[in-house]
């Protein structure tokens, strides 16, 4: 019988890697998520951004039934007048924070990106962002959460969101 009462998260870590003879891992798994706001913001996020604010790909006809894994899709977004200061200052911001966290004993992070209905622009920010914190040495793992789900397309104007 333990009495954890008075533990922190971090002394309770530390008794029961020390008791059971566990080794403590010096990394964190890291997870970048794409998903759509329509379908609910996800649970297990630590950190989320709204990408909401880019130009959406699903109001062109061509690009509607592409998804942000398509270099088409990619290209507009990168048209945006915002896009390239935005990515900038949130990679930064994480490679800022990544090495804090770890520090700090986090085991898990994830970082979500979300825009509308989790097809184009979290999926194609996600997957940029992947190669770029890659390129700083950091492992990490993609989840499209809502990339094959049916019905992830944005609703049209007026008409309202998926329950």
């Amino acid at each position: 019988l333990l009495d954890t009462t008075d533990y922190t998260i971090h002394k309770l870590r530390t008794f029961v890697t020390d008791a059971f003879g566990l080794t403590r891992s010096a990394g964190m798994t890291v997870t970048l998520m794409s998903f759509g706001f329509a379908r609910g913001v996800p649970r297990d996020v630590d950190l989320l951004f709204d990408l909401r604010f880019l130009r959406n790909p699903h109001w062109d006809d061509q690009l509607r039934p592409k998804t942000g894994l398509d270099r088409e899709v990619g290209d507009y977004i990168r048209t945006d007048p915002g896009f390239s200061e935005a990515f900038d200052r949130l990679l930064a911001l994480l490679i800022f924070l990544l090495p804090r966290y770890r520090q700090e004993g986090k085991s898990y992070l994830t970082i979500g990106f979300g825009c509308t209905g989790g097809r184009h622009r979290s999926v194609f920010v996600t997957e940029e962002m992947a190669a770029a914190l890659r390129k700083e040495d950091i492992s990490l793992t993609i989840l499209h959460r809502d990339l094959g789900v049916a019905g992830t397309a944005d609703p049209a104007p007026g008409e309202p969101l998926p329950s």
